[in-house]
Formats: C-alpha cells, sequence, structure tokens
C-alpha cells in the first residue's frame, strides 16, 4: 500500500494547476456576479454563433458594369504546337453563363512550326473566308488536274517511283494494302 501513496505523491507534484482547499477559499458576492455574466454571456455568444450556423441567407446581386463601350478589347496570347488553327476556338459567355458570344471574327491565328516560330501571315476569319472565295484563275488543264486528284485516290499509274509521288503533292498518303 505504501508504494501507492507514493507513487500518487510523485505524480500529484507535477501538478500545473493546484487548487485552493475550500476551508482557505471564502465566496463573495462579487465573485458569484462575475462568474453568473460569464456564464450568462457564454450560453447567450453559444446560442447567437448556433443560430447563426443553422440559419441559411440567400443573396443575389447584381452589378452593372459602368463602362459604356459597346466592344471590349482583350489581347491574349496561346500557344499550341501540333494543333491546326481550324480545331482552336474561343469562348467566351456572358456574365450569367447562359448566352456565348460570337467572338471568332477577330481573332487572330497565327500559324507557328515545332519550333514555335511564326510561318505566313496572321489572318482573321473574314480574311480567310475572303482569301478562300476569291476568284483563283486556273486553267483548263490545272482544274482538270485537280479534278482528276478527287476523282481517283489511287495515282500510282502516273509515277514510276515513290518519291515522285511525293514531289508531286503537298500531301501524300500510303495505303499499304494490309489485311
Amino acid at each position: 500500500m505504501l508504494p501507492q501513496v507514493a507513487s500518487r505523491s510523485w505524480y500529484h507534484s507535477y501538478d500545473a494547476f493546484r487548487s485552493v482547499p475550500k476551508d482557505l477559499s471564502e465566496a463573495s458576492t462579487s465573485g458569484a456576479s462575475m462568474t453568473l455574466l460569464a456564464m450568462v454571456t457564454c450560453i447567450v455568444l453559444f446560442v447567437c454563433e448556433m443560430q447563426a450556423f443553422l440559419t441559411c441567407k440567400l443573396s443575389t446581386r447584381i452589378v452593372i458594369d459602368s463602362n459604356q463601350d459597346e466592344t471590349l478589347k482583350i489581347n491574349f496570347d496561346v500557344t499550341m504546337i501540333d494543333m491546326n488553327c481550324d480545331f482552336v476556338t474561343v469562348g467566351v459567355w456572358d456574365a450569367f453563363g447562359t448566352d456565348r458570344m460570337n467572338v471568332t471574327r477577330n481573332v487572330m491565328k497565327q500559324r507557328i512550326d515545332h519550333k514555335g516560330e511564326r510561318t505566313g501571315h496572321a489572318y482573321t476569319e473574314d480574311e480567310v473566308a475572303e482569301l478562300e472565295f476569291s476568284d483563283a484563275s486556273f486553267t483548263s488543264e490545272e482544274l482538270a488536274e485537280l479534278d482528276s486528284d478527287w476523282g481517283s485516290s489511287s495515282d500510282h499509274f502516273k509515277h514510276d517511283n515513290f518519291q515522285g509521288v511525293v514531289d508531286a503533292h503537298d500531301f501524300t498518303m500510303v495505303n499499304f494494302y494490309a489485311d
């Protein structure tokens, strides 16, 4: 029994929050008032915070931009290597996210090579449409050659060697007739 009392005494020696025995303490009216005030304050604070936590407030606010200009100039520079310019689009929606704005008319696209160097000229959509529909004056022989390329996908009767095929066309697709 003695070792247990000694271990408890040793354990209690580390108590940092010692209490005064009841016979040495005295209750006062001011101490009771302060205690009750602190308890009421804590209860009111707890109830108010719980009510604010459980209450759901919905608020909607719309702010109108004071800028009256019809257009807004936005400069952006995006580099996408190995992607054709035809497949790159820009999506712009209104502030509510419901209506998509048409901004492709004013977007300039610049072709680049695999090193990121600019090749060719940057054209707008209007300039590209104008170039596509412009009157290209071809001779009847050139038109016949162009039409013959579309009429048959096999032109292996026109060339004697593979290098001749590659040199004759901008793009060369090879079908090895594999089954």
